[in-house]
């Protein structure tokens, strides 16, 4: 018996099915657990845990890497930092918003790269911030390149294929 495949919603599905036609060869992934453990090939590999969540993603993007066929396709989400900004903004008054972004932006823009916090930080925040560019750049650094892209309530999805080994080693 088959694996029920769950999307998000209804969007999701539409934008992953418009790629992905066959079910056959690709890979699902629910956990990273069951990812890490898995050494067969595939033509897609599909996850919906926020790569917000994962705290080498460098690592798993290498890994998707040497699991994919060439031209392989990766589907994947995240939230970008940009929705961070503007839920800050509306939310509290003016100048108020400004001194918690700002705070914001420093604890986790700065303080989760540099050396000596970051360890620090990832214990204490299992969702960081990301910008696009950094995921878009992680993603083209391993081999990657866009094919499509779509804003889903306040999740980013992406669509990119295996297009060479990576550039960069684990």
């Amino acid at each position: 018996m088959r694996e029920r495949i769950y999307y998000p919603d209804e969007g999701v599905k539409n934008f992953v099915e418009k790629y992905i036609k066959t079910k056959n060869k690709t890979l699902f992934i629910n956990s990273l657990n069951k990812f890490s453990y898995n050494n067969k090939r595939f033509s897609n590999i599909v996850f919906f845990m926020l790569i917000n969540k994962i705290y080498n993603i460098n690592t798993f993007f290498i890994n998707s890497n040497e699991k994919l066929n060439i031209n392989g396709l990766i589907v994947g989400c995240f939230k970008y930092k940009n929705n961070r900004k503007n839920i800050i903004i509306k939310k509290y008054p003016f100048l108020i918003n400004y001194l918690i972004y700002l705070f914001d932006f420093f604890y986790h823009r700065i303080i989760s790269k540099l050396s000596f916090s970051s360890k620090f930080y990832f214990f204490l925040n299992k969702n960081r911030i990301l910008s696009k560019a950094e995921v878009y750049g992680r993603l083209y650094a391993c081999g990657f390149e866009i094919i499509d892209e779509k804003k889903i309530g306040d999740t980013n999805y992406f669509i990119f294929k295996k297009i060479k080994k990576p550039l960069i080693n684990k």
